[in-house]
């Protein structure tokens, strides 16, 4: 009987491989937002490769998203081969998420489960992309977060332990959440072996500490304010009122089965070094708690502890060549399939349509028709498409907004100067959030009506956004 669970269970985690891998390649060239906050970081690289400084005083021109920047200067680099758009972007994230299937059947593997519990690994880290709403292989950052701490993870497994502290650094320079999750992986080296152990640590300390001082001085305290001071400054929700957007049944017990088998792995595999797995899944474990208690967490930020329970439950299934299966792997196993079963997924469902495609197309021949600049600030990309200038995205403005400083003064300021001097020629904006914060728009700009016909222009993975209404200056 186990090992008919066992093939089916294997099955199921190639069926999922090959359904994540054609959906990450099939969306790679589409050329408008698959995720609402995608433009805003294509409008970044464009400014990197333009010289622009990253990290510079908000202003209406550009506003620095959260991130550290090394998936921006990977996308950046990239981009001067490859051309500009989505794709550069994609095309990091595509291959960061390939290395996040391998790095977690490795992690198993090196835990003694072999190519089969490598396999489920993988499998059970693809079929958790619908519980992650489909972000990784986005133009963001996640994938490439995820990748640098796994292959930290992974070199700490092999006890290269300096090697391990630097990528753990590295992904600290992608996303700051890296270093509460590289943390206990540090104490845990440094307990483990007490002759070359501190080396993680050591590395870790070394390279985040001297790039970042090396970066805000570089931009003179703008990478500091960005990426420290306005992201702690994001507000934080009650635990009762967690604002993941997340009301799908079954990507709940797609997690909770993946919790369940990654308890089975502790209870009754114990994987050695226990130490390690433990650390592993305390640090991702916590950071996503402590993340998700901030205003607009959402699923992306459950992508590393998806990795780790993936990695950590294939074991649960962890073979005992001297015995018999024990009755832990054949539920291991009904488990696997039963989560493979519940989270299959319609690979359409994540990919944009013709329809998608043709009133993007419709909008874009719009916006270049219209005299003057037009401000999309919750579309980065488009007006670029479009032969026009870009200017501040949203979600970093109201990141900056949220810190409530001088910078935040200045750029409410500049935003105001813009709409009563009628600026634009035309604003278009996905609702009431744009107003809400900047009540000048109705003062000064009249609704024109639809930005685009019917209802088809929105993206595939994220919160669902559509450019709603156009604004025109009022008459003075």
């Amino acid at each position: 009987m186990a090992k008919v669970l066992k093939a089916l269970a294997l099955a199921g985690a190639a069926a999922h491989l090959a359904a994540f891998l054609f959906v990450a390649a099939a969306r790679l060239t589409y050329p408008f937002e698959l995720e609402w906050i995608e433009g805003g970081l294509v409008d970044e690289v464009r400014a990197v490769l333009a010289g622009a400084p990253l990290y510079a005083a908000p202003n209406i021109h550009q506003v620095a998203f959260i991130y550290p920047p090394l998936y921006l200067y990977a996308s950046a680099a990239l981009s001067a081969v490859a051309g500009r758009g989505f794709l550069p972007l994609r095309l990091v994230s595509f291959a960061a998420s390939a290395a996040c299937l391998a790095l977690a059947g490795g992690l198993a593997r090196r835990s003694g489960a072999g190519w089969a519990g490598g396999l489920l690994a993988a499998g059970l880290l693809a079929a958790a992309f619908k519980v992650g709403a489909g972000w990784m292989s986005l133009a963001r950052v996640d994938a490439l977060f995820v990748a640098l701490f796994l292959a930290g993870a992974w070199a700490l497994r092999h006890e290269r332990y300096a090697a391990a502290g630097l990528l753990l650094a590295l992904a600290c320079l992608t996303k700051q959440s890296a270093l509460t999750m590289a943390l206990p992986l540090a104490a845990y080296a440094a307990y483990a072996d007490r002759q070359r152990g501190w080396q993680t640590g050591a590395s870790l300390a070394a390279a985040l500490i001297g790039a970042s001082a090396l970066l805000d001085w570089a931009t003179q305290g703008w990478y500091g304010y960005y990426v420290f001071r306005a992201a702690l400054a994001q507000p934080m929700v009650s635990p009762s009122s967690m604002t993941m957007a997340w009301t799908d049944w079954r990507g709940q017990a797609g997690l909770a089965l993946l919790a369940a088998l990654a308890g089975l792995a502790l209870i009754w595999r114990r994987p050695r070094p226990v130490g390690f797995w433990l650390a592993l899944a305390a640090g991702t474990g916590g950071t996503v708690y402590w993340v998700q208690l901030h205003q607009g967490a959402v699923e992306n930020n459950l992508l590393p502890l998806l990795a780790v329970l993936a990695s950590l439950g294939s074991l649960a299934a962890l073979n005992r060549p001297a015995a018999q299966p024990a009755p832990s792997q054949s539920l291991a196993y009904g488990l696997s399939i039963v989560l493979f079963a519940l989270l299959a997924y319609n690979p359409q469902h994540y990919l944009p349509t013709a329809a998608n495609r043709a009133a993007g197309q419709a909008l874009e021949q719009r916006l270049a028709q219209v005299s003057g600049e037009v401000w999309l600030p919750e579309h980065g990309g488009l007006a670029w498409l479009a032969g026009k200038p870009s200017y501040a995205h949203l979600a970093a403005m109201e990141d900056v907004l949220s810190e409530g400083g001088p910078a935040a003064a200045q750029l409410i300021d500049a935003v105001r100067t813009a709409l009563r001097e009628r600026r634009f020629a035309g604003i278009i904006v996905d609702g009431p959030d744009f107003a809400r914060l900047f009540p000048e728009l109705e003062q000064y700009y009249a609704a024109a009506g639809e930005a685009a016909p019917g209802t088809a222009f929105y993206n595939v993975s994220g919160a669902r956004t559509l450019p709603e209404t156009l604004y025109v200056p009022r008459l003075p």
